[in-house]
């Protein structure tokens, strides 16, 4: 190993270990008879009292914000409700990504059984865009519809809503995200970020603030909580977890109830988009991860590259053949997605390197027609790999449009609202953005955004931070253990999966798979060993002889092999022991 390769190796990432409260620890080990391991990590997460710490351990689904509470809610129902009983059409429109698919999913499933007249429409991305379409807008009236209802999007939708009105149409509005100033025209407005409104469901995704809407209608509809529940907390876990809202509140419960009724969902579609995605073994316990890499990439694949309308009618189909053909045509189209992803971002890793902006503080790279559906992926696969604010835009005529994400340090709204002169139109958020420049501006912009991220960013802002919750001994991991620290699932947004600093263990052996980027290695410690996975490591630990003395931070879970239960260890992160 070169002295360069050890220096990298001990510099190539931030850990942050997080303190603990030992005092509070204390108390809930006494109180909730939990591990202590699994205490310090309740307190770490803020729930330093037995009362939320119980809490937070069994969610239930009586704790759900009431509806009423959210606002508009009754306005809301009652336009419903008058639409049903004038048997009018409600035209309901979402969005084309997971929680805007599933949202529409769960409106147009519940009020279909329930005597409400529907249609349901989600956009075309390349078509129609985000948001509202006036378009659209012209179909909807043309379809006979009387009301518009909104799901996951129309907060900011001013000019369509009002053309809207203008045709003789009312507008319910659901929605989750930021909301500007002046609201836009509708008989409600049930959005917990509105600036008006202090109480509570401000973490819901568009599925979760739709769930709970319908939830709501229950009652008058004389509809059972617990038969609601069964048959849509499936769909409302999609939008939860693949929209990354923190998982704490109503999230936890939508996500802990929602996980093992999508498990055992009897809807034809998501039957078989489980098959499909390898995910009908009901042996194997559903997660989080499950639905952020397998489920949802495919109902976001046809969003990106083709016609989102299909993952809507997959979602409320009752054709077991139809589910089948469009559950397997989705898998096509993600399968698809990933040739053109994989393709994109080597171009755009190649173009960064060749213009030498992977020594720049913040990457502008811009290819012609590069596909909007698919450049928010490359922009996170780009600051993945060189660890910097990256912005990808496909130029198509004289406009460049696309994505960007970013590292902690840089927040990318600040740096769009800095720049807005130069730009056509922008916006976003601090980690995830989309822009569009003209492409007279692209060198202009380019140098902008690398000026605006030398002034701001520090070296060490372009090293990745490592969150470590607290440390422990090879000897300490265990099966029971892994199955202590699972009473904290489902892991996710705010709710990190643990990560455990061990130190001073030595490298056994190094066995890398049929793809050496990922590697499985055995730690020793004294008379102890264990096995692990190191994904995306495998390079850095076959720089390393075996015996060498190392520091790792360590992933602790229980894994399922052939019916068998067993401890499972992932690392990663390392660097040499002091």
């Amino acid at each position: 190993m070169t002295a360069n390769h050890e220096n990298e190796l001990a510099h190539s990432s931030i850990w942050e270990i997080q303190e603990t409260d030992e005092t509070a620890a204390t108390v809930l080990v006494k109180d909730l008879n939990v591990e202590p391991i699994v205490a310090r990590l309740l307190v770490q997460r803020g729930f330093t009292t037995p009362e939320s710490a119980e809490q937070f351990l069994t969610p239930d689904l009586e704790d759900l914000t009431l509806p009423t509470l959210l606002p508009d809610f009754e306005k809301a129902k009652a336009a419903l409700l008058n639409a049903r009983e004038k048997q009018e059409k409600i035209y309901i429109h979402g969005d084309y990504d997971v929680d805007g698919v599933t949202s529409a999913a769960i409106l147009y499933r519940f009020l279909d059984r329930t005597g409400f007249i529907v249609e349901g429409h989600v956009p075309h991305r390349e078509a129609e865009g985000y948001g509202i379409h006036i378009d659209t807008v012209r179909r909807a009236n043309a379809s006979g519809a009387k009301l518009i209802l909104t799901c996951d999007c129309g907060t900011s939708s001013h000019s369509q809503l009002e053309a809207a009105y203008e045709l003789g149409m009312k507008v319910v509005i659901t929605d989750h995200h930021e909301s500007p100033t002046t609201l836009p025209p509708a008989e409600a407005i049930v959005n917990p970020k509105r600036r008006d409104f202090t109480g509570p469901g401000g973490e819901l995704s568009g599925a979760g603030i739709a769930f709970l809407f319908c939830l709501g209608l229950c009652e008058e509809l004389g509809i059972k909580p617990e038969t609601y529940f069964r048959n849509f907390l499936d769909l409302a876990v999609m939008g939860t977890v693949a929209d990354v809202m923190p998982l704490h509140l109503n999230n936890r419960i939508i996500a802990r109830h929602g996980l093992p009724a999508l498990q055992a969902t009897q809807k034809k579609g998501l039957r078989a988009l489980l098959r499909v995605s390898n995910l009908d073994d009901f042996s194997v316990k559903l997660t989080t991860r499950h639905i952020g890499f397998q489920i949802g990439p495919r109902i976001n694949a046809v969003g990106r590259i083709d016609d989102a309308d299909v993952a809507f009618r997959l979602l409320t189909t009752n054709d077991a053949k139809e589910g089948t053909e469009l559950a397997e045509f989705l898998d096509r189209k993600n399968q698809e997605r990933r040739t053109l992803q994989d393709a994109l971002v080597e171009e755009a890793t190649a173009k960064i390197i060749a213009n030498g902006l992977d020594k720049s503080s913040a990457i502008v790279v811009a290819g012609e027609n590069w596909q909007k559906g698919i450049v928010g992926i490359v922009a996170g696969k780009v600051t993945e790999k060189f660890r910097r604010p990256a912005f990808v835009l496909g130029i198509h005529g004289d406009q460049a449009t696309g994505s960007a994400r970013s590292i902690p340090a840089f927040n990318l709204f600040d740096a769009i609202e800095a720049n807005r002169g130069l730009i056509i139109k922008g916006g976003g958020h601090a980690a995830a953005a989309g822009v569009t420049v003209a492409v007279a501006n692209l060198e202009a912009f380019q140098n902008a955004i690398n000026e605006f991220a030398q002034n701001l960013l520090q070296p060490e802002d372009f090293l990745p931070r490592i969150r470590i919750d607290q440390p422990i001994t090879l000897p300490e991991t265990s099966l029971a253990l892994a199955q202590s620290i699972a009473q904290l699932e489902p892991f996710g947004e705010a709710n990190p999966e643990p990560q455990f600093l061990m130190q001073g263990v030595h490298l056994a052996t190094n066995n890398p798979t049929r793809n050496p980027i990922h590697t499985r290695v055995l730690l020793k410690s004294g008379p102890e060993d264990r096995m692990a996975m190191a994904f995306g490591l495998g390079e850095q630990f076959a720089a390393l002889p075996l015996q060498t003395k190392i520091d790792t931070v360590v992933n602790i879970e229980e894994d399922q092999f052939n019916g068998k239960k067993r401890l499972k260890m992932v690392v990663r992160d390392f660097r040499l022991a002091e």
